[in-house]
């Protein structure tokens, strides 16, 4: 069993400690919207004969995205069923487009589910690799341009996708394979961003162990979070790092930036209103945050990279303070599973901030993704 198994089953006893009352059941909450903590995403509604389940359209937040009527297996298609897409379930087989959502289902572990998955070099899960190598799990080719003619091979209930603003799907639309459209990511709040999770165990029939693993989650992120808001000094913060010619930074209002600030940060950007992340030219970045306490990113490479490294990659790093202090942190993705974890476990990533920024308010904390860069 691997060390996600046990954690489900060791917090499986903790929904009703955290949620902070008794849970109702499904049949109690027939005809009514799910409460949903943080999330604003998606909504939930219960009938007797089906789910609903509305995505809401985070660029325009009046519209609805997409409906799915979710009708269990055991029972029998409704004569009358409102508009939206209809999926039985629990779902038994999908194509993931992303790593991210190969780490939701091995959370939920609905792993199993996985027939295919696109990019599959960036699974960084050892048992689903794994399975990529002995061919159990398909690669179906790059995301933006997946191998259509291997994905219907495959027979998919779903295809689980991330979309994008004024991006269309292409030919993936036209193959008559529900689209689950995971949008996620535009929450403006980490937990609002893990109780997505929910979303997923309604899918995946795991709708208990989905509701545990969020109310674990929130505690944990919650007490973190407590802990650095008591701290006084707040050290600057440079975030990643160029990508080309761009420097790609979060949005003030992003999931990532209010991250950065309940771990204790001085969050440089705080009042830029957007939620999603903004290319900025090195000469902007420079002039905001050339005196910052602390930089860190996230970069995927076979070997860690090193101060010297950084400097090969672009001679104008050596200007920022960090750079030159040594106070700088990063996540090499090649060899964590930072991007599977974090939908799910922004705790754990918080964790590993506040142990950045406050290392005195974790004193025998060993971090689960960043280190501190070598020369």
């Amino acid at each position: 069993m691997n060390l996600r198994a046990l954690f489900c089953m060791g917090i499986a006893v903790c929904l009703a400690a955290c949620g902070g009352g008794t849970t109702r059941s499904a049949q109690d909450r027939l005809g009514e919207a799910d409460s949903l903590a943080y999330a604003r995403g998606f909504r939930i509604e219960r009938t007797e004969e089906y789910t609903l389940v509305s995505v809401r359209n985070p660029w325009d937040t009046t519209r609805t995205l997409h409906r799915y009527i979710l009708v269990p297996l055991d029972r029998p298609v409704p004569e009358s069923l409102p508009e939206g897409t209809l999926l039985r379930t629990p779902l038994q087989r999908v194509v993931a487009f992303s790593s991210v959502h190969c780490g939701m289902l091995d959370f939920l572990q609905a792993d199993q589910t996985l027939v295919g998955v696109c990019e599959s070099r960036y699974v960084n899960i050892p048992h689903l690799q794994e399975r990529i190598q002995q061919g159990t799990i398909a690669d179906v080719g790059d995301a933006n341009a997946p191998n259509i003619e291997r994905i219907m091979e495959l027979s998919p209930e779903a295809l689980i996708t991330t979309p994008l603003e004024g991006i269309s799907y292409g030919r993936v639309e036209k193959i008559g394979i529900p689209l689950l459209e995971t949008t996620d990511y535009m929450e403006l709040t980490p937990l609002g961003r893990a109780e997505w999770i929910r979303f997923y165990g309604l899918l995946f029939g795991r709708e208990q162990l989905a509701d545990s693993l969020f109310a674990a989650t929130a505690k944990s992120y919650n007490d973190l979070k407590t802990k650095a808001a008591e701290v006084n000094d707040r050290p600057k913060l440079l975030p990643e790092h160029k990508i080309g010619s761009a420097w790609y930074i979060p949005g003030g209002k992003s999931y990532i930036a209010n991250m950065y600030r309940d771990a204790g940060a001085d969050y440089p950007w705080s009042d830029n209103s957007l939620s999603g992340s903004i290319p900025m030219s090195f000469e902007h970045v420079l002039e905001r945050a050339a005196d910052a306490d602390v930089w860190i990113f996230k970069y995927n490479r076979p070997q860690d990279m090193t101060y010297a490294d950084l400097e090969d990659e672009y001679g104008g790093y050596v200007r920022f303070a960090p750079f030159r202090n040594r106070t700088v942190y990063a996540c090499n993705t090649h060899t964590v599973s930072y991007y599977e974890d974090i939908p799910i476990h922004p705790d754990y990533v918080l964790a590993d901030l506040v142990w950045i920024f406050h290392p005195e308010l974790m004193p025998d904390y060993t971090p689960r993704y960043f280190r501190k860069m070598q020369d």
